[in-house]
């Protein structure tokens, strides 16, 4: 069976290999879209369960989402491990998880505080799913990394792909239920 892989990308690759210096990048080897599109068929697809923002003014922010645009507040309480209070807010099909460092010497300190995009967390429903996605990046070469249960696409690349250093965080939720577990600087 040939690989069409002009068919499966959403950006066109051009006509022929561009020159590379060194090994061509993951992200671009033909041979990796081709392989990893045929073991998609058999897992469950990956999708966004929450977005998670480091803010400095957790009022305002809550302010905005819930009492300006109607989404409700499902949680707002001190993070259990880091000196932040930690507010979630249900879009729809997606979590806002909102992380306000504070500055009480209670819970270890963010490493990074500026106001940013600091998580996209993906889900697969099972152990399986994310064993299979984790070793689909593994051997297309992206850099995963795995910390406390949860494995995420090293900042360094989302800078390079992205222009941002948010994590892609990723993990499953056997259960169905919204999951808050991801919260806080992954690679801190």
């Amino acid at each position: 069976m040939r690989c069409n892989i002009a068919a499966m990308s959403r950006v066109p690759l051009p006509p022929t290999p561009p020159t590379t210096t060194g090994p061509i990048p993951w992200f671009i080897r033909p041979e990796i879209r081709c392989h990893h599109h045929a073991i998609m068929i058999n897992m469950a697809r990956p999708v966004v369960a929450a977005l998670e923002y480091t803010v400095h003014n957790l009022d305002q922010c809550l302010s905005l989402l819930v009492d300006a645009m109607g989404f409700p507040l499902e949680y707002r309480d001190r993070h259990p491990q880091l000196d932040a209070e930690v507010a979630t807010v249900n879009a729809g099909g997606v979590r806002i998880n909102l992380v306000s460092p504070t500055d009480t010497g209670v819970g270890v300190p963010l490493d990074n505080t500026e106001n940013r995009m600091s998580q996209l967390n993906v889900v697969v429903p099972t152990e399986d799913d994310a064993a299979a996605l984790k070793n689909r990046l593994v051997q297309a070469g992206a850099p995963v990394v795995e910390r406390d249960g949860l494995f995420f696409l090293d900042t360094s690349m989302m800078q390079e792909l992205f222009g941002v250093t948010t994590a892609f965080v990723m993990y499953a939720n056997e259960s169905g239920e919204p999951s808050e577990r991801p919260t806080g600087d992954p690679e801190g």
